[in-house]
């Protein structure tokens, strides 16, 4: 089934192409509330290349755009009215980064932060990357336990998905070359935060690591030639 639902998520994408913008709306909106119903192994597809043909949909079809924010704006209400979860705050994390609102994310984590912290440390692993785009180094320091714990998550889950993409007939070579991307950004992000909360010595380490794990010239020149060692 999980071929269906990406052919299903291709079929969508061509429908946008040939201007049959109407119908693609449609489709887009099905396979966001309902894909993971028939393949929960879409999780991953369905807040990536998903939403990624929504937002190029929304570029010429301004319906499409407002629903997007609709559809965030609702889930992020019942985030708020605490009717929410883990799975839910993704939705909304992931939408707010397409809709270049990462700020609604970290407004919505600081208000987690103050008024139920278990439920932010909880909620942690989904919210580092928009709260350290958003440089707000405050949270970063209180939430981050260790960089190598976190560069260990960021190495399991590039393996997994690689896996699990290594096993596809469709849309392998897409999906394994976002994997890889989504692991260099996760790294550079965390080298990022390490540096700037003055820990070279972590930055360096994550730099090694990671370039054991994929040779990317993004992460080789991460750390600058005269940088601490």
């Amino acid at each position: 089934m999980a071929e269906d639902m990406q052919e299903y998520l291709q079929k969508t994408n061509e429908l946008t192409r040939n201007g049959e913008y109407e119908q693609a709306l449609e489709r887009t909106l099905w396979f966001h509330d309902h894909a993971l119903e028939h393949e929960p192994a879409m999780y991953g597809v369905r807040l990536s290349f998903a939403l990624g043909y929504w937002e190029d949909l929304g570029k010429v079809y301004p319906q499409a755009k407002t629903a997007m924010i609709e559809t965030r704006d609702r889930k992020l209400k019942l985030l708020q009215d605490q009717k929410g979860d883990q799975e839910l705050f993704h939705d909304v994390v992931a939408l707010n980064t397409r809709l270049g609102e990462n700020s609604k994310t970290v407004k919505f984590f600081e208000e987690l932060d103050k008024q139920h912290p278990e439920q932010a440390r909880e909620y942690w692993e989904l919210a580092k990357e928009p709260v350290t785009a958003e440089n707000r180094y405050d949270l970063v320091k209180k939430y981050i336990v260790s960089f190598d714990q976190e560069f260990q998550s960021c190495k399991m889950l590039y393996k997994h998905q690689i896996e699990f993409y290594n096993k596809r007939a469709i849309g392998h070579d897409e999906l394994k070359t976002h994997a890889e991307n989504h692991f260099v950004e996760e790294c550079l992000t965390l080298i990022e935060v390490a540096q700037a909360i003055d820990d070279p010595t972590a930055a360096k380490s994550i730099q090694q690591k990671a370039l054991a794990v994929l040779d990317d010239p993004r992460l080789r020149k991460a750390i600058p030639s005269n940088g601490s060692e």
